[in-house]
């Protein structure tokens, strides 16, 4: 049997850098995470979900013109019933009646009560 390796002081010190640099990196990559804005608010934990709060809030500001602020989180809430966002979305984007015109874009209702619920909370 051999003796074990000596661990020289270059070794140390090469692992030592290596790990620092690997936590630095690692702080960039979560740094945008930490500082992002998030929503607050009675419907927050579901809009903090959300890959892009912020960029619902904007859909949600323009959608506010054609959706009463008041009933979205009512209406979105009976709606899906233990059902799949993306299915809803699915129905509201067969049916004709389900659309919403955000800015000239065509958006499934039950995606402009989301948005709108993101704009109340940020």
């Amino acid at each position: 049997m051999s003796p074990p390796p000596k661990l020289s002081r270059r070794t140390l010190t090469l692992g030592a850098m290596a790990a620092a640099v690997a936590a630095f990196a690692g702080g960039l990559y979560e740094l945008p995470k930490l500082l992002r804005r998030h929503a607050h608010g009675e419907h927050a934990a579901l809009i903090n979900l959300l890959a892009d709060p912020d960029a619902a809030a904007m859909v949600g500001r323009a959608a506010k013109s054609d959706i009463a602020e008041e009933s979205a989180a009512a209406d979105l809430k009976t709606r899906l019933k233990g059902r799949a966002l993306a299915d809803l979305a699915r129905e509201d984007d067969a049916d004709l009646d389900g659309l919403v015109e955000v800015e000239g874009w065509m958006v499934p209702l039950a995606i402009a009560e989301l948005c709108v619920l993101a704009a109340q909370a940020m």
